[in-house]
């Protein structure tokens, strides 16, 4: 079983799932909204019933946080938000 925090499109738990012969079950959290729709699809699509996506973030601290999201890399989308404004959509 893997836990996958960010997991952005999904790539780190289909690689695993892919390494594992298939015989893995990964929870994969991403909390983007417009991001983790095509985690979903991927899980749905890729997944077997075996990636299980959860639109939340994790933390230690219980609370919200904004995010730096890039539409066009969501791969460089982040909780650590800069003031670059061209780049940035709030979420």
């Amino acid at each position: 079983t893997v836990v996958d925090v960010g997991a952005n499109l999904g790539l780190f738990s289909l690689t695993a799932r892919q390494r594992c012969g298939g015989d893995l079950t990964s929870y994969m959290f991403e909390p983007v909204p417009s991001i983790f729709a095509a985690l979903e699809d991927n899980a749905r699509r890729l997944g077997e019933g075996r990636l299980h996506a959860v639109c939340c973030g994790l933390s230690a601290q219980a609370g919200e946080a904004q995010f730096a999201y890039r539409p066009n890399m969501p791969s460089l989308s982040t909780a650590y938000i800069h003031d670059d404004a061209e780049l940035e959509e709030q979420v």
